[in-house]
């Protein structure tokens, strides 16, 4: 592996106009290609079938992926039970990944350093996402 492209994106859980946000991420996947993609707060509501990590990976993505901040949220007219998730998105195959616990946040809650490696050129790269306050 020569040059790494990465991108991060915090998805805003579904704030705002997430259909249209989460169209605007997946084209700028597709146009830009790049090779990791660290994501931040990826709204995944199980009962409702959404899945943000889910629908960008569908581009054939590899994912390392840590549930996180599970509650319930307002989506359209009503609470759901959700997550706040965080993701690695990898063109190719970790070799390894994990988490790390931090010290949490009374705002808002646990906090965590994921991390995956990456093959790269006979050695590992090791990327990591966060999200704090």
């Amino acid at each position: 592996m020569g040059l790494l492209r990465c991108l991060s994106f915090n998805i805003w859980k579904n704030e705002g106009d997430y259909p249209r946000r989460m169209a605007a991420i997946a084209g700028l996947l597709r146009e830009l290609q790049p090779d990791v993609v660290a994501l931040q707060e990826c709204f995944v509501a199980p009962e409702l079938g959404i899945d943000s990590v889910r629908t960008l990976a569908a581009q054939g993505w590899h994912v390392t992926r840590y549930p996180a901040r599970a509650k319930q949220r307002w989506h359209r007219d009503a609470w759901v039970e959700s997550r706040s998730d965080m993701a690695i998105l990898t063109r190719t195959a970790p070799l390894a990944s994990g988490m790390v616990a931090l010290p949490p946040d009374l705002r808002d809650g646990e906090r965590g350093l994921l991390w995956a490696d990456l093959p790269a050129s006979g050695a590992r790269v090791r990327l990591g996402c966060t999200h704090l306050t």
